[in-house]
């Protein structure tokens, strides 16, 4: 199984690549904070989460990739990131783009 982690799927890039790789069979798990329309189905998983906010990114993932991990438990699963965010880092902390 092959797993494919796009961030930014709220607009723009995120969800075009996310429905790019839906549609040619892979598993998508779409993080942001919210999920454009369209993106559904069963290979499709999103998890709620504002990136800019590390406190709670911890909390706001594990459920998804619990899920995935279940899913994927009795088959070999690769995993890929694609990450579409519009957040920085600088020496001030996390900033987001515009």
């Amino acid at each position: 199984m092959r797993v494919v982690i796009v961030t930014g799927v709220s607009r723009g890039l995120g969800p075009a690549i996310a429905r790019v790789l839906l549609d040619r069979g892979l598993t998508v798990l779409g993080v942001g904070r919210s999920s454009a329309a369209g993106l559904e189905g069963d290979r499709y998983r999103f998890a709620p989460c504002d990136l800019a906010d590390l406190a709670g990114i911890d909390a706001a993932l594990a459920g998804a990739f619990g899920a995935l991990a279940l899913h994927s438990a009795h088959r070999q699963t690769h995993f890929s990131v694609i990450s579409r965010s519009h957040v920085g880092v600088s020496d001030r902390g996390v900033v987001r783009l515009r």
